[in-house]
């Protein structure tokens, strides 16, 4: 297939020789060998588990690479038999440390797409940043005794822009203020919210920041940053005064960057009985496009409050029987809006509108490029590209026919309903009506699922305790 990103070609030399010795094999790992898939070059990858204790076969490349201002790696990649694979990961060192992430094929036996978002990326040791990275590993981890082959085509870059920039923290873990993985999970967390909800959000590392990297942006998300570096610092201070806007989420702001955004971070609070803080609904008019409800079952806050007449609080915190618990959950002003916990990923459709209200409030317009996302992708959803080719799908066993059909009935009339709000420019409402089209196709989706004889069905609830305000017995 073609590529449609940027293809490194210095990876895939077209000398057989030197790609040999470019693509340093270790472990179980068998040469790199150069090979031609119709007419694109391809990296056959040999994995020789039978016979030999290594956990995985790993192939490392020298390189030099500015990942600054990309999305992050994208190749082709083919395994005709993964079943001697217990995962495969690729990993980008910098500096002292190392990127990294795991992808899987979507197929067996087919070629398939493979994305390496930047901002799903994990962090070993400390390394330098995105503009100077200087190998790149691949790595198939065993998972049996057989041999097996992989097969990498067209390996590249993904180019990105957006006006919305997420700053992840990464100086924190390099100084071991923080660590690594609640980083890039809360990090990560909100660029994908940011996505979904149809906001142009762009992942930057606090270790590479400057200035011109924010000329355009409008908006500069702080998931969580538990220490800002001051250069990291002087660039959002001149960002704000020459009108950027800022969403911060749980950390404590910096005195200067406070008295710009007129937000004052103050106490640590840790819940007091399990399920205090469960949810953040508005408060004094709230802002606009915030639902009613986002589930969020936090632990702890740092407490913030307005600084002055031009901040008011615009949600605040409930417990899980739904009572106030007079704790702010959010404070806004017209520069900056500050959340007083870090963004989860319960409740994943409030979550996006919710994060989309917080910038609506200090950009306004962005509504309406949301809005055409969100109504464009509405009938998306169970890997169907549409809901005209979910409606194609066989009618299920009888019984359940009937209620599938009536939800993608549903499903139809609210996409029609969310186009019409979007021409008549109540983007807000086309957002709202996208989402209930999302809703009617998932239950369409779930009511076609047939169960199979004897089958068992659970869930997991990673906490001990069971759901909160449920014993186990009201669980289940």
């Amino acid at each position: 297939p073609r590529p449609e990103w940027r293809v490194i070609t210095d990876l895939v030399n077209s000398d057989p020789v030197r790609v040999k010795s470019d693509w340093a094999p270790f472990s179980a790992a068998g040469e790199v060998t150069l090979d031609t898939a119709g007419t694109t070059p391809v990296l056959r990858m040999p994995c020789l588990f039978a016979g030999k204790a290594s956990d995985r076969a790993y192939w490392e490349r020298k390189v030099s690479l500015d990942l600054c201002s990309s999305r992050g790696i994208r190749f082709h990649f083919f395994c005709s038999d993964s079943s001697p694979v217990a995962g495969f990961s690729l990993a980008l060192r910098s500096g002292g440390g190392w990127y990294t992430a795991s992808f899987g094929p979507e197929g067996k036996g087919r070629w398939t797409t493979v994305r390496v978002d930047r901002s799903s990326t994990g962090i070993e040791g400390r390394p330098g940043g995105w503009a100077k990275i200087d190998a790149i590993r691949i790595s198939v981890w065993r998972g049996g005794e057989n041999n097996t082959e992989c097969v990498i085509a067209n390996l590249g870059i993904e180019e990105e822009s957006g006006t919305v920039a997420v700053v992840r923290a990464e100086s924190a873990v390099s100084s071991g203020v923080s660590d690594a993985k609640s980083v890039c999970t809360y990090a990560g967390t909100v660029c994908r919210t940011a996505r979904a909800a149809g906001l142009p959000a762009v992942m930057v590392s606090d270790a590479d920041l400057a200035a011109d990297d924010l000329k355009t942006k409008r908006v500069v998300i702080l998931p969580y940053n538990p220490k800002m570096p001051d250069g990291v610092k002087d660039c959002l201070l001149s960002f704000v005064r020459s009108g950027g806007k800022l969403v911060s989420f749980y950390s404590h702001l910096p005195p200067e960057l406070s008295d710009c955004a007129g937000i004052r971070t103050g106490d640590h609070v840790k819940e007091p009985s399990r399920g205090f803080f469960s949810s953040i609904r508005p408060a004094g008019g709230g802002l606009p496009g915030m639902p009613d409800v986002v589930g969020q079952a936090s632990w702890n806050i740092i407490r913030a409050e307005p600084a002055g007449e031009r901040a008011r609080i615009v949600a605040v915190w409930h417990d899980s029987r739904g009572q106030s618990t007079g704790e702010p959950a959010v404070v806004a002003s017209e520069t900056a809006v500050h959340v007083t916990h870090v963004l989860l990923q319960d409740d994943p459709e409030n979550k996006a509108t919710f994060l989309l209200s917080l910038v609506g409030s200090l950009v306004p317009d962005v509504w309406q490029d949301a809005a055409s996302v969100q109504v464009g992708a509405a009938g998306q959803f169970a890997g169907f590209p549409s809901l005209a080719d979910a409606g194609r799908v066989p009618e299920p066993a009888a019984g359940t026919g009937s209620a599938v059909r009536a939800f993608l009935d549903e499903a139809n009339r609210r996409r029609q309903e969310a186009e019409q709000l979007l021409a008549s420019g109540r983007f807000i409402e086309a957002v709202q009506a996208a989402g209930r089209t999302r809703s009617a196709g998932v239950k369409a989706y779930c009511s076609a699922q047939q169960g199979a004889g004897k089958e068992f069905r659970g869930f997991w609830c990673h906490s001990a305790f069971g759901p909160a305000g449920l014993s186990w017995d009201q669980a289940a």
